[in-house]
């Protein structure tokens, strides 16, 4: 028998994985370890683009994770923005700021016409989505004598839309990453904050599919309907920003990544098992949820292990003082390999173990 103290799921363990290292190959095919484990098609979307800080000496990003690849997913500055402020403003789809600079998921399989419910209620030509988990980093690609300023990089824990964000307001935040900025990768990651972020996007809510609110809840299911300037538009908000101070032409490499899950007729040939463990789930939830801080508060210790000490703790706080043991040697241990990809009788081990 295993024990589910001191292991997770292959499910769980990868939906840690892809909160706490999602650029791993841990985290390839990670899913959403809740009821119902729908069979479903795991990808990882990325992008990659440069960010230019602008005449105003203000520079930033915007990530809003979008399941289509046809609406954007980031918004961010070039050397000709003005503005002070991480602030949308639009007058067509897509196309959210002065400067025009977006940028979205192009190896998305799907664009969002086949999101709309009116495929068929066997989703027989049409797909449904949910988000795993979500990240962005920052690097910064000047010449390392040019190289300054100070970066402001938040995870909204609510998933709030962070449009028209400053510095300064920031700042006041305790989940906030604040440093120099230095050619070191920094980055940031949200996950789903409820139990119906956990669930495929539905438009059932909804009266009519073609409405925004549809389009936002099925595409953008980490914006809570929340959208960028004008509702007709389709673009949902940004829980996630960077905001950057500095001299005008600094430039960063930004990253984007989301792991994500489909379902639905088109899908079928794609599909892949997915597991339920509740209480994996939750520990991992648990964990998660104070990883923005402890990223905040302590930025040179790696994410993976801030993320097992609190994997430990949650396991310990779900299951009794039994669990207490393992949490305390998480805690200590100096190499902490975070799936143990152990195998038995020549077969893989449907448990992953946690820590050493």
């Amino acid at each position: 028998m295993v024990n589910p103290i001191t292991v997770l799921s292959r499910c769980a363990a990868k939906y840690a994985a892809a909160i706490s290292d999602p650029w791993s190959q841990e985290a390839l095919g990670a899913c959403v370890p809740v009821a119902p484990a729908r069979p479903s098609q795991k990808v990882r979307l990325f992008s990659r683009f440069t960010m230019t800080v602008g005449t105003g000496g203000v520079g930033f990003v915007l990530y809003s994770p979008s399941l289509a690849n046809d609406r954007a997913a980031t918004w961010y500055s070039d050397a000709t923005f003005a503005g002070t402020a991480a602030s949308v403003s639009t007058s067509a789809v897509n196309v959210p700021i002065e400067t025009g600079a977006n940028a979205g998921f192009n190896n998305a399989p799907y664009t969002v016409s086949q999101f709309d419910a009116s495929q068929g209620a066997d989703f027989a030509n049409g797909v449904k989505g949910r988000m795993v988990s979500a990240a962005m980093s920052m690097q910064c690609t000047a010449p390392i004598s040019n190289v300054g300023g100070t970066y402001y990089l938040y995870s909204d824990p609510w998933h709030g839309n962070q449009n028209g964000a400053t510095a300064s307001s920031l700042g006041a935040k305790a989940e906030c990453q604040i440093g120099r900025v230095t050619t070191r990768k920094i980055w940031t990651v949200t996950c789903a904050t409820d139990m119906g972020e956990q669930q495929y996007a539905t438009a059932s809510a909804f009266t009519s599919t073609s409405s925004t609110g549809a389009v936002l809840a099925e595409t953008y299911p980490f914006s809570d309907t929340n959208y960028f300037y004008s509702a007709s538009f389709g673009n949902g908000a940004a829980p996630i920003v960077l905001v950057v101070t500095g001299a005008a032409g600094l430039t960063f490499e930004i990253e984007t990544v989301a792991h994500v899950e489909y379902i639905g007729g088109v899908t079928q040939a794609l599909l892949t098992p997915s597991h339920a463990d509740p209480v994996g789930a939750e520990a991992v939830n648990a964990a998660a949820q104070k990883l923005p801080l402890r990223m905040a508060a302590q930025p040179n210790v790696p994410p993976k292990k801030s993320m097992m000490q609190d994997l430990g703790e949650a396991l310990g706080e779900l299951t009794g003082s039994a669990a207490s043991a393992f949490a305390d040697n998480i805690r200590r241990s100096q190499s902490m390999p975070f799936i143990d990809y152990s195998m038995r009788n020549g077969r893989d081990n449907p448990y992953l173990r946690v820590g050493n």
